[in-house]
């Protein structure tokens, strides 16, 4: 475990985000985010890497469903760069991701859910299936765009894993893991009807976006609340959730720039999580 804790000067540079599916075939969120003077500030957004690269990204009054795929990580970053107007320094992934081959849990994911398990953050076991190959051709990739797999907290054109609750857990201090995942809201809430699980799924979703709000200088530009009384459908929902997680993906990169960051695993993969 390597624990870098003090804060240095910010970093210029932009960050990627990716809410990364652990298959092709669900759409994956994507945030691209810079470190200013108040905080960080958003340059661009989508709910898939298709979205991402078309036209602006994200657009609020969007109403089509993302789709999967793959990441184009050569368009992608490119088109991070032009936007961004400079380079991209950082990439981080909420995906397992090593120098060789995963096939079952590692280290790093039993160091996770030992520090974190009891607050509700214990991590998914990665597989040869899941996500198998996919991580590998993330890895290679971008290997090839001439990123490398961070080794120490600060370093630039680096790519690296993150987990998303255990995040938000460090990032704001909380006791337990936020209940705002989209598919588990009969599982938060067993005693609700269905119309309270559904206030109750809209209200997590605003929470945590608010928490963001205290860094992310310009996220109502971006991300607009939804409404307490609206009715969404699920893909609606769950796309506003993985471009929340890419968020906090991408500031966990941003911390990492400030060394603000701690890793937790070994040679076999490391998970960074936020140290304030």
């Amino acid at each position: 475990m390597i624990a870098i804790s003090q804060k240095s000067e910010p970093e210029a540079g932009l960050v990627l985000g990716i809410d990364a599916a652990w298959t092709e075939h669900h759409p994956s969120g994507v945030a691209l985010i810079t470190r200013v003077k108040q905080g960080f500030r958003i340059v661009r957004l989508g709910r898939s890497y298709e979205e991402f690269l078309a036209e602006r990204g994200f657009i609020l009054d969007k109403d089509e469903k993302p789709l999967g795929g793959l990441p184009a990580f050569k368009e992608i970053i490119k088109v991070a760069s032009e936007q961004g107007r400079g380079e991209v320094q950082v990439i981080a992934l909420d995906m397992p991701l090593s120098r060789g081959l995963i096939t079952g849990r590692r280290a790093c994911d039993n160091m996770i859910s030992r520090i974190y398990g009891g607050r509700g953050a214990s991590t998914h076991s990665p597989s040869r299936e899941r996500p198998g190959s996919l991580s590998e051709d993330f890895r290679d990739t971008l290997v090839t765009l001439g990123f490398h797999l961070a080794l120490e907290a600060g370093e630039k054109k680096a790519f690296f894993e993150v987990y998303p609750h255990a995040s938000l857990i460090e990032m704001f201090s909380l006791e337990y893991r936020l209940p705002y995942k989209v598919g588990h809201s009969l599982k938060y809430w067993p005693a609700l009807s269905l119309e309270e699980r559904r206030i109750k799924r809209v209200e997590m979703l605003n929470h945590l976006r608010s928490l963001l709000g205290t860094f992310l200088v310009n996220l109502d530009e971006f991300l607009a609340p939804l409404d307490p009384h609206g009715t969404y459908r699920i893909d609606k929902l769950k796309g506003y959730e993985d471009l929340l997680d890419a968020l906090v993906s991408a500031l966990t990169g941003g911390l990492y720039l400030e060394k603000r960051i701690q890793a937790h695993g070994d040679e076999d993969g490391f998970v960074w999580v936020p140290r304030l």
